[in-house]
Protein backbone atom coordinates (compact mmCIF):
# COMPACT_ATOMS: atom_id res chain seq x y z
CA UNK A 1 0.00 0.00 0.00
CA UNK A 2 3.08 2.28 0.74
CA UNK A 3 4.34 1.30 -2.66
CA UNK A 4 1.15 2.43 -4.42
CA UNK A 5 1.03 5.73 -2.66
CA UNK A 6 4.00 6.78 -3.59
CA UNK A 7 3.90 5.83 -7.07
CA UNK A 8 0.11 7.70 -6.86
CA UNK A 9 2.37 11.29 -5.50
CA UNK A 10 5.00 10.65 -8.12
CA UNK A 11 2.86 10.34 -11.31
CA UNK A 12 0.41 13.30 -10.05
CA UNK A 13 3.90 15.42 -9.97
CA UNK A 14 4.95 14.17 -13.77
CA UNK A 15 1.35 15.10 -14.66
CA UNK A 16 1.89 18.63 -12.68
CA UNK A 17 -1.63 18.66 -11.01
CA UNK A 18 -2.04 18.26 -7.77
CA UNK A 19 -0.25 16.58 -5.26
CA UNK A 20 2.92 17.51 -3.73
CA UNK A 21 4.09 14.46 -1.89
CA UNK A 22 7.09 13.09 -0.49
CA UNK A 23 8.48 11.92 -3.40
CA UNK A 24 7.92 15.51 -4.95
CA UNK A 25 9.98 16.91 -2.20
CA UNK A 26 12.58 15.01 -2.46
CA UNK A 27 13.23 15.98 -5.77
CA UNK A 28 12.55 19.53 -5.06
CA UNK A 29 14.92 19.42 -2.41
CA UNK A 30 17.86 17.47 -4.00
CA UNK A 31 17.45 20.13 -7.00
CA UNK A 32 17.88 22.57 -4.33
CA UNK A 33 20.57 21.48 -2.88
CA UNK A 34 22.43 21.02 -6.39
CA UNK A 35 21.62 24.45 -7.76
CA UNK A 36 22.83 26.12 -4.56
CA UNK A 37 26.34 24.33 -3.85
CA UNK A 38 27.17 22.54 -7.21
CA UNK A 39 27.39 19.30 -6.20
CA UNK A 40 25.81 17.30 -4.17
CA UNK A 41 26.17 13.39 -2.89
CA UNK A 42 23.78 10.71 -1.57
CA UNK A 43 24.98 8.97 1.24
CA UNK A 44 24.13 5.37 1.24
CA UNK A 45 22.24 5.52 4.57
CA UNK A 46 18.42 7.05 4.11
CA UNK A 47 19.42 9.13 0.66
CA UNK A 48 20.69 11.71 3.58
CA UNK A 49 22.33 14.89 1.26
CA UNK A 50 26.03 15.60 2.08
CA UNK A 51 27.45 18.73 0.54
CA UNK A 52 30.63 18.44 -1.20
CA UNK A 53 33.29 20.60 -0.66
CA UNK A 54 33.60 22.73 -4.04
CA UNK A 55 32.58 21.88 -7.85
CA UNK A 56 35.57 20.22 -8.89
CA UNK A 57 34.71 16.89 -6.56
CA UNK A 58 32.91 14.29 -8.37
CA UNK A 59 29.41 12.47 -6.58
CA UNK A 60 30.62 10.33 -3.75
CA UNK A 61 27.93 7.77 -4.28
CA UNK A 62 29.80 4.47 -3.44
CA UNK A 63 28.08 3.44 -7.44
CA UNK A 64 29.36 6.20 -9.18
CA UNK A 65 32.86 5.34 -7.88
CA UNK A 66 33.02 1.87 -8.55
CA UNK A 67 31.33 2.45 -12.11
CA UNK A 68 34.37 5.35 -12.41
CA UNK A 69 36.91 2.51 -11.44
CA UNK A 70 35.64 -0.25 -13.68
CA UNK A 71 35.59 2.22 -16.32
CA UNK A 72 39.33 3.23 -15.53
CA UNK A 73 40.34 -0.33 -15.28
CA UNK A 74 38.59 -1.29 -18.74
CA UNK A 75 40.57 1.62 -20.45
CA UNK A 76 43.76 1.08 -19.88
CA UNK A 77 46.01 -0.60 -22.53
CA UNK A 78 46.07 -4.66 -21.96
CA UNK A 79 49.46 -6.19 -20.99
CA UNK A 80 51.22 -8.42 -23.60
CA UNK A 81 49.51 -11.58 -22.22
CA UNK A 82 46.10 -10.02 -22.44
CA UNK A 83 46.68 -9.11 -25.98
CA UNK A 84 48.55 -12.03 -27.38
CA UNK A 85 46.08 -13.34 -30.51
CA UNK A 86 44.98 -9.53 -31.07
CA UNK A 87 47.02 -6.30 -32.63
CA UNK A 88 48.32 -4.03 -30.23
CA UNK A 89 48.41 -1.44 -32.72
CA UNK A 90 45.49 -1.20 -34.86
CA UNK A 91 45.81 0.71 -38.29
CA UNK A 92 44.94 3.84 -36.26
CA UNK A 93 47.33 3.59 -33.48
CA UNK A 94 44.43 3.05 -31.21
CA UNK A 95 44.42 0.45 -28.60
CA UNK A 96 40.37 -1.17 -28.45
CA UNK A 97 39.30 -2.14 -25.33
CA UNK A 98 36.79 -5.12 -26.28
CA UNK A 99 35.82 -5.85 -23.11
CA UNK A 100 34.29 -2.86 -22.29
CA UNK A 101 32.88 -2.55 -26.04
CA UNK A 102 31.41 -5.80 -26.04
CA UNK A 103 29.70 -5.19 -22.11
CA UNK A 104 27.95 -2.27 -24.02
CA UNK A 105 26.61 -3.70 -27.22
CA UNK A 106 25.59 -6.99 -24.92
CA UNK A 107 23.86 -4.26 -22.79
CA UNK A 108 21.98 -2.20 -25.64
CA UNK A 109 21.03 -5.58 -27.15
CA UNK A 110 18.88 -6.54 -23.65
CA UNK A 111 16.94 -3.10 -23.52
CA UNK A 112 16.61 -3.70 -27.94
CA UNK A 113 15.25 -7.19 -27.14
CA UNK A 114 12.96 -5.50 -24.09
CA UNK A 115 11.23 -3.25 -26.38
CA UNK A 116 13.02 0.08 -24.41
CA UNK A 117 11.73 3.33 -25.50
CA UNK A 118 15.18 5.17 -24.73
CA UNK A 119 17.62 4.46 -27.60
CA UNK A 120 16.39 7.23 -29.35
CA UNK A 121 13.87 5.22 -31.64
CA UNK A 122 16.42 3.26 -33.38
CA UNK A 123 15.81 0.28 -35.52
CA UNK A 124 17.24 -2.51 -33.41
CA UNK A 125 21.25 -2.93 -34.04
CA UNK A 126 21.47 0.83 -35.07
CA UNK A 127 22.08 2.26 -31.62
CA UNK A 128 25.42 0.24 -31.21
CA UNK A 129 26.25 0.31 -34.95
CA UNK A 130 26.34 4.08 -34.16
CA UNK A 131 28.61 3.86 -30.79
CA UNK A 132 31.01 1.55 -32.76
CA UNK A 133 31.46 3.72 -35.54
CA UNK A 134 32.18 7.03 -33.38
CA UNK A 135 34.58 5.35 -31.47
CA UNK A 136 36.39 3.98 -34.77
CA UNK A 137 36.56 7.03 -35.89
CA UNK A 138 38.24 8.94 -32.87
CA UNK A 139 41.42 10.57 -33.69
CA UNK A 140 43.34 9.82 -30.58
CA UNK A 141 43.66 7.63 -27.88
CA UNK A 142 42.19 10.13 -25.51
CA UNK A 143 39.37 10.86 -27.28
CA UNK A 144 38.65 7.28 -27.50
CA UNK A 145 38.59 6.91 -24.33
CA UNK A 146 36.77 9.91 -23.28
CA UNK A 147 33.91 8.71 -25.75
CA UNK A 148 33.99 5.11 -24.45
CA UNK A 149 33.81 6.13 -21.45
CA UNK A 150 30.45 8.57 -22.25
CA UNK A 151 28.80 5.84 -24.19
CA UNK A 152 29.20 3.66 -20.89
CA UNK A 153 27.94 6.18 -18.61
CA UNK A 154 25.40 7.18 -20.57
CA UNK A 155 23.97 3.54 -21.04
CA UNK A 156 23.77 3.43 -17.54
CA UNK A 157 21.19 6.34 -17.44
CA UNK A 158 19.19 4.81 -20.40
CA UNK A 159 19.22 1.71 -18.29
CA UNK A 160 17.88 3.09 -14.99
CA UNK A 161 15.25 4.92 -17.20
CA UNK A 162 14.30 1.63 -18.67
CA UNK A 163 13.87 0.52 -15.19
CA UNK A 164 11.84 3.27 -13.77
CA UNK A 165 10.00 3.43 -16.80
CA UNK A 166 9.03 -0.86 -16.77
CA UNK A 167 7.87 -0.31 -12.89
CA UNK A 168 5.91 2.93 -13.65
CA UNK A 169 3.81 0.64 -16.04
CA UNK A 170 3.85 -2.37 -13.80
CA UNK A 171 2.17 0.00 -11.12
CA UNK A 172 -0.44 1.12 -13.97
CA UNK A 173 -1.76 -2.23 -15.02
CA UNK A 174 -1.93 -2.95 -10.76
CA UNK A 175 -3.50 0.37 -10.65
CA UNK A 176 -5.58 1.36 -13.82
CA UNK A 177 -7.69 3.69 -11.64
CA UNK A 178 -4.43 5.37 -11.64
CA UNK A 179 -4.32 6.24 -14.97
CA UNK A 180 -8.27 6.52 -15.33
CA UNK A 181 -7.99 9.39 -13.01
CA UNK A 182 -5.49 11.36 -15.04
CA UNK A 183 -6.89 10.51 -18.40
CA UNK A 184 -6.60 13.83 -20.27
CA UNK A 185 -2.87 13.09 -19.66
CA UNK A 186 -0.46 10.88 -21.62
CA UNK A 187 1.21 8.71 -18.87
CA UNK A 188 4.43 7.95 -21.45
CA UNK A 189 4.45 11.31 -22.52
CA UNK A 190 4.40 12.68 -19.19
CA UNK A 191 7.30 10.69 -17.61
CA UNK A 192 9.48 11.39 -20.54
CA UNK A 193 8.79 14.93 -19.81
CA UNK A 194 9.60 14.98 -16.30
CA UNK A 195 12.92 12.96 -17.34
CA UNK A 196 13.92 15.92 -19.41
CA UNK A 197 12.84 18.34 -17.41
CA UNK A 198 14.95 17.12 -14.42
CA UNK A 199 18.24 16.62 -16.36
CA UNK A 200 17.67 20.41 -18.00
CA UNK A 201 17.76 21.32 -14.46
CA UNK A 202 20.53 19.56 -13.82
CA UNK A 203 22.33 21.01 -17.03
CA UNK A 204 21.64 24.74 -16.08
CA UNK A 205 24.64 24.70 -13.86
CA UNK A 206 27.25 25.23 -15.40
CA UNK A 207 29.83 24.84 -12.29
CA UNK A 208 29.82 21.09 -12.77
CA UNK A 209 30.97 18.79 -15.20
CA UNK A 210 29.06 16.30 -17.55
CA UNK A 211 30.37 13.49 -15.99
CA UNK A 212 29.73 15.45 -12.65
CA UNK A 213 25.82 15.78 -13.64
CA UNK A 214 25.49 12.11 -15.12
CA UNK A 215 26.23 11.50 -11.70
CA UNK A 216 23.95 13.25 -10.46
CA UNK A 217 21.16 12.18 -12.39
CA UNK A 218 21.79 8.12 -11.78
CA UNK A 219 21.80 9.17 -8.30
CA UNK A 220 17.97 10.22 -8.58
CA UNK A 221 16.85 7.85 -10.90
CA UNK A 222 17.93 5.16 -8.42
CA UNK A 223 16.21 6.85 -5.34
CA UNK A 224 12.80 7.12 -8.01
CA UNK A 225 13.67 3.65 -8.35
CA UNK A 226 14.26 2.21 -4.33
CA UNK A 227 10.81 4.53 -3.56
CA UNK A 228 8.51 2.25 -5.52
CA UNK A 229 9.87 -1.08 -5.86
Amino acid sequence: MYRFFCFTSLFCYFLRIYVVSNIGFLFSDVLTVFLGIGTFSVSGSGGQIIPSSGPSNPPSSSSWTEDSFKIGVLLEPLDDTEMEGRPSHPPTGITFHVSLESSIRTRVGRLENEGSIFLLDKEKGHYWLDIKTALKKAPSQSEYNRLLEFESRDLQIRELKHECYSLFQQMLYEHSGLAETCSCYNPKEALLFFFNEKRDELDNNILSSVAERDGLERQLLEEGKRLVH
